[in-house]
């Protein structure tokens, strides 16, 4: 009898101290559930306010088509937790998650927690390197049968995303907000689904998906060349430098260090004739210190983010201390132009004529360096060779970035699923850097 009365007591005890954890979470309704595309499906919570979350995810709001598909399973439980937002989604058993975004680790993402706030995680410093420049709410799961399914938080506020072998959660830090699930036969089709709700990003030239030779930092110029150099001559296909900040002046963006970089444009030039596109990166944000022109002329115009009692929003940068600006300037409309030709009619163009027998290949011409749709990697004998640009030219006999090179990055970015947001700087062709 008394035991049982101590089990009595110890159960309600438990039960008690449940609640009282529980007891700030609350459970919020759906508010509205409709499909917006093939597979696809909103899900929007009671309370929502799109002012307060408005979408930088969804490149266009989707139509909607009606009610949740016959069938439909995949419905996720909104709740409030001290009132900030979450969200969860129980999962089938042997599903494999992946996403989550660029953080380390396996790509394998069940049991793993990712905290999605970005920051410039030097040597992985900054929580064993699970928060890194980009943050993307979204997973993926693979179920044992191979069909798919995704999963969109469409929110930007800090949160933790977490996965575990029974469900996905988003805890976030702010408003309530949608999520967009995506159930569909493969992976590869759930992440044409993710694109047709986020948009595609631009064709990239060819070259950039070759490999491009970037580290913090080659300096000065001559160390450039020597990379440059040191690659040709190892025969090791590189169609990018980049140069780090280490090529400005004090650190301020739209300088060059009259020491170590004291002609850029002869860089570039060099780089070319190799056969390198050339990029020097820019900080998104400048260098806090007065008689800088670029700061002084922002502080003149208040273009700087400010705190929330009106002093300047500082960052730091690697090195240095930046202001941030605001945003950028709306364009004004372009000029209409005094006379436009009109354009002539396209020629239709004929039939290829079927070869009797395949052609044996002919050596690869050697492309115009200004030709920034071709990919090219020299085959120089000597580094000394590199010196003699006209013999840089002439050697030139390897291509990459083929249609190899591009199927590998597409199946790699099907796989991962995190295809969403993957942040890729494109660089629009123009006849020189």
């Amino acid at each position: 009898m008394k035991q049982n009365c101590i089990k009595t007591v110890a159960i309600s005890l438990l039960v008690t101290l449940s609640l009282s954890t529980n007891a700030s979470t609350r459970k919020v309704n759906v508010a509205r559930s409709v499909m917006v595309g093939n597979g696809i499906a909103k899900f929007v919570p009671d309370g929502f306010d799109a002012k307060k979350v408005p979408s930088f995810a969804i490149e266009k709001e989707p139509r909607e088509q009606g009610a949740l598909s016959s069938g439909w399973e995949l419905v996720p439980d909104f709740s409030l937790t001290d009132g900030k937002a979450n969200a969860s989604l129980i999962i089938p058993e042997g599903t494999s998650i992946y996403g989550g975004g660029e953080v380390t680790g396996s790509l394998l993402r069940n049991g793993k927690t990712i905290k999605l706030w970005n920051t410039d995680s030097g040597a992985y410093g900054v929580d064993n390197g699970t928060r890194l420049y980009q943050s993307h709410p979204w997973m993926m799961g693979v179920r044992k049968d191979g069909t798919a399914f995704g999963i969109l938080f469409d929110t930007t506020w800090k949160a933790e995303l977490s996965s575990t072998d029974e469900k996905i959660e988003l805890r976030s830090e702010g408003e309530l907000f949608r999520v967009f699930i995506i159930d569909r036969e493969s992976p590869q089709a759930v992440v044409r689904g993710l694109s047709e709700l986020t948009g595609t990003m631009p064709m990239v030239p060819r070259w950039a998906l070759g490999y491009q030779q970037c580290r913090f930092s080659y300096t000065p110029d001559s160390r450039v060349i020597e990379i440059a150099d040191t690659l040709r001559y190892k025969r090791i296909p590189c169609d990018a430098i980049w140069m780090d900040i280490d090529y400005m002046d004090g650190y301020r963006i739209f300088t060059f260090n009259p020491q170590g970089f004291p002609d850029p444009k002869a860089v570039n030039r060099d780089l070319h004739l190799r056969g390198f596109h050339s990029v020097w990166m820019i900080d998104p944000g400048a260098k806090a210190e007065t008689g800088y022109s670029v700061y002084d002329s922002g502080t003149a115009n208040d273009v700087w983010v400010k705190t929330v009692d009106g002093k300047e929003y500082t960052k730091s940068a690697k090195v240095t201390i930046n202001v941030i600006p605001k945003q950028l300037e709306t364009p004004t409309e372009p000029e209409t132009p005094t006379q436009t030709e009109t354009p002539t009619e396209p020629e239709t163009p004929t039939e290829p004529e079927t070869p009797t027998q395949p052609e044996t290949p002919t050596q690869l011409e050697t492309p115009a360096a200004s030709k920034n749709d071709e990919v090219t990697s020299q085959n120089i004998k000597t580094p000394e060779v590199a010196a003699n640009e006209e013999e840089v030219i002439a050697k030139t006999s390897v291509k990459t970035g083929d249609r190899s090179n591009m199927m590998y990055f597409i199946m790699l970015m099907l796989s991962v699923g995190t295809a969403m947001t993957t942040t890729v700087v494109v660089y629009k062709k123009k006849k020189e850097e």
